[in-house]
């Protein structure tokens, strides 16, 4: 697929904005996260900053630059390392080595054209009952210039979601649509505006309201900018 390599760069970038959005979500996730963990698309780094107590820490990117600036940035840490790989490539088998107990992945899928290959991969180097926690995107309907400007395939459902890793040899153990607010904003700058990525200044903005968006997940509405996904190898 071809799509604006600067954009998708911007995005990883201005993510350190969200802050406060990652923090939530990783409150979420966190009772399901074990200590050797895998972080497939691990960027720069938001959610390896909260995993520091863990046992093992591994970041795998198919992004120099993300991987050089990870072991920069943790290099004090011996238990926490990235390295160059791609989830669809034979040579990722060779982290089954790792005893990887948790594979963590946010808004990553949706830039693989593969992705039941992509999970089958990802149970392949699990332990025996290993979780895979997902954040992806949710609901087609929301697919827009943002969407084609940042290389993804697709945005999901959960009940698409569940088959792919059912199919994929994973049993669901939670899932639910997250956000419901940011599925608006993505909604007006990627459908109406036409926008390529968010304005820095609009994620500061949301980064604030994040009491507002909890509130409104609270509700467990039908709809979200995310599916977030816990599921157990089996």
């Amino acid at each position: 697929m071809d799509f604006d390599q600067e954009s998708l760069r911007e995005v990883q970038e201005t993510r350190l904005l969200l802050d406060q959005l990652d923090d939530w979500l990783f409150e979420m996730i966190n009772p399901y996260i074990g200590e050797r963990v895998l972080e497939v698309g691990s960027g720069m780094g938001n959610y390896m900053r909260q995993l520091v107590d863990r046992e093992l820490i591994l970041g795998i990117d198919i992004s120099p630059e993300c991987v050089e600036f990870i072991n920069n940035e943790f290099r004090d840490k011996d238990h926490v390392q990235s390295v160059e790989c791609d989830v669809t490539s034979p040579d990722f088998l060779k982290l089954k080595s790792f005893s990887i107990d948790t594979t963590l992945s946010v808004n990553v899928l949706e830039h693989i054209e593969d992705d039941i290959g992509a999970l089958r991969q990802i149970s392949n180097i699990l332990t025996e009952d290993g979780k895979l926690i997902l954040v992806v995107p949710a609901h087609m309907a929301l697919y827009g210039t943002m969407d084609s400007s940042l290389g993804h395939y697709r945005r999901y459902t959960i009940k698409d979601l569940e088959e792919k890793l059912e199919a994929a040899g994973f049993e669901l153990v939670v899932q639910r649509y997250a956000n419901p607010l940011g599925a608006f904003g993505w909604f007006i700058n990627g459908r109406v505006l036409k926008r390529k990525t968010p304005p820095s200044e609009q994620l500061k903005v949301f980064n604030r309201l994040m009491p507002v968006v909890k509130m409104l997940d609270r509700m467990h509405l039908p709809f979200g900018i995310s599916v977030l996904s816990v599921s157990q190898k089996v």
